[in-house]
């Protein structure tokens, strides 16, 4: 049996990993993998689909190249929820553990729904979410807490939203929202720096136009079930702000 190793009465799947993938492991050397069977011929059966499914990462690994774009991404988170694991690219499903990568590819092996498989090994490229769609989607969550404010209410609401996401992009570019790095929210910061320098804006402007593209951000991370590190983002990004003291005075008798 090929990669299949046997310790006591257990099978393990076995696995030098090729030279040319190497540098994807950070030194590791073997892929070893518990089959959890003590059945030859059903080891057998799970090594030779890991093995499968294996060098098909491996082969995207080397080339990187576009595949599945036609699967809708909705229908692929679907599939991977229903599977216990959340949808991820290709890209990132091959940075992972290689424990996890191989749990998605046992957990596949009885499917017959291609859907499936294709979902739950990240073949269904993710289609982009930039921040400007999202502040549209955020705006359509919130309806319902919102339905108690006339238009005027609603407005002026929702416009200072907008404008923090819409100065957010003409920094920044309007970038996918998993894209979102620290250096960006640092860009976005020093804007609002100049200009508070320049036309003696208060700190408090800049720190609600932060205040309003987190929230969005927050919707998105638990609407989209997506990976955004919030804290990582906007880490002491806000500006201090002055406390307004009453002015002293005397009682008169």
């Amino acid at each position: 049996m090929q990669h299949v190793i046997k310790r006591g009465k257990w099978f393990y799947f076995f696995r030098r990993i090729p030279v040319m993938y190497a540098r994807f492991y950070d030194g590791q050397r073997f892929i070893k993998v518990a089959l959890k069977t003590d059945s030859a011929k059903v080891a057998n059966q799970r090594a030779q689909l890991l093995n499968s499914e294996l060098e098909k990462i491996w082969s995207h690994m080397a080339q990187h190249g576009d595949i599945d774009k036609d699967t809708m991404f909705d229908n692929a988170v679907f599939q991977s929820r229903n599977n216990l694991f959340t949808h991820q690219s290709v890209n990132e499903i091959s940075q992972k553990n290689i424990g996890e990568l191989v749990s998605r590819v046992l957990y596949v092996g009885d499917s017959p729904n291609k859907g499936n498989v294709e979902a739950t090994l990240g073949r269904v490229e993710k289609l982009p979410y930039p921040i400007s769609k999202a502040i549209n989607d955020f705006f359509e969550f919130e309806r319902p807490n919102l339905l108690d404010k006339n238009d005027h209410q609603l407005s002026k609401w929702k416009n200072p939203r907008l404008k923090a996401i819409n100065t957010f992009i003409d920094v920044v570019e309007d970038k996918d929202v998993t894209a979102i790095r620290r250096e960006d929210m640092l860009d976005y910061r020093e804007w609002w720096h100049r200009r508070i320098v320049a036309e003696g804006l208060t700190a408090n402007s800049a720190n609600k136009a932060f205040s309003y593209i987190k929230q969005v951000l927050a919707y998105v991370r638990d609407d989209k079930r997506l990976e955004i590190d919030l804290g990582r983002l906007f880490d002491r990004i806000r500006f201090a702000e002055k406390k307004v003291r009453g002015v002293p005075f005397k009682t008169s008798y």
